[in-house]
């Protein structure tokens, strides 16, 4: 985006999206929509400690209930992620974005294992939410809980309600 020669994070995020159309069969189109660079900008903030932060976040009444603006974010990076339209992604899919929080592999499976709720190896976009929103409150330096919080897992049950429509 910069063109510096070199991928940030959420220039990264973009490539992946751009692959992962194209691998699905989509056209490569000129100029990426503000949309997706806005998405993920703040997953990268949000996900990436040693990023500076812009803009207040508004917070959440409940500890661990995911706000409706990170929602629509999420909701892009599974919409670029599952580009079969299967309403889940498996570890493959799943596996860039993770990792390109930079975050240790051991934390990242603690994550997994809590967000993969119904345990069958791939995750749906509530599962998805889940997941990244685990990263993101990692990254701003909380622990990660034990199980998951009944917050968390009232969030995922209404995004389970609301899934994103496949691209």
């Amino acid at each position: 985006v910069d063109r510096d020669g070199a991928l940030a994070i959420e220039e990264f995020a973009c490539a992946m999206h751009l692959v992962r159309s194209r691998e699905a069969g989509g056209e490569l189109r000129h100029g990426l929509p503000p949309e997706l660079i806005r998405a993920a900008a703040d997953f990268a903030r949000a996900a990436a400690p040693d990023l500076p932060a812009s803009g207040a976040q508004a917070s959440s009444p409940l500890p661990w209930a995911i706000s409706p603006e990170d929602v629509e974010r999420y909701s892009m990076i599974f919409r670029a992620l599952d580009t079969h339209g299967l309403g889940s992604i498996g570890g493959a899919e799943a596996r860039v974005t993770l990792e390109a929080t930079r975050l240790p592999t051991v934390e990242l499976a603690q994550i997994w294992g809590l967000s993969d709720v119904d345990g069958d190896g791939r995750l749906t976009f509530g599962e998805l939410a889940c997941a990244l929103h685990l990263v993101s409150r990692l990254a701003r330096g909380e622990q990660l809980p034990a199980q998951l919080p009944a917050e968390l897992v009232s969030a995922l049950r209404a995004i389970e309600g609301a899934a994103p429509t496949p691209p």
